[in-house]
């Protein structure tokens, strides 16, 4: 487990600034800052993925995709915060993100299936009127996706 103390400790040398450094200059990470960066955040990001999502599985998925985001869009951490502080906001943006997918993809599913004895959201009787609602129910879905990206 990473201690708060061990976190501040993260020594990457590309985050060394000094007072005539060219602020506007592109942070380049080594393999070895990239290695030293996952070791020390992805148990911060484990934990604070599955307080929001409530899900291991999802927490681990978490974990990889928002190290790959940090990677990505390491070149616009300022410093102007505490690095680990960076990292909780775009894990926490991460999540809610995930979450408000969920919630929507839900709240779609049920508007859009059919009543049956005055319940909403119960499934389709019929196997084959099932498949054809799930295949269009999934071809609707890629394309709100693809439409957010």
């Amino acid at each position: 487990m990473v201690l708060a103390a061990e976190i501040k400790a993260i020594s990457l040398p590309c985050l060394e600034y000094t007072s005539d450094s060219d602020s506007n200059s592109e942070i380049v990470l080594s393999s070895e800052d990239l290695e030293t960066l996952y070791r020390h955040v992805s148990p911060v990001i484990y934990r604070r993925s599955l307080a929001l999502l409530a899900n291991h599985e999802e927490a681990l998925d978490a974990v990889q995709d928002v190290y790959l985001i940090l990677e990505k869009k390491f070149h616009g951490f300022r410093g102007e915060s505490d690095l680990m502080t960076w990292v909780y906001r775009v894990t926490t943006n991460y999540c809610f993100n995930i979450l408000r997918r969920k919630k929507s993809h839900k709240r779609l599913l049920e508007l859009t299936l059919p009543e049956h004895n005055g319940q909403a959201g119960c499934l389709i009787a019929d196997g084959q009127a099932e498949i054809e609602y799930r295949d269009l129910m999934i071809h609707f879905l890629k394309h709100l996706d693809q439409r957010k990206a």
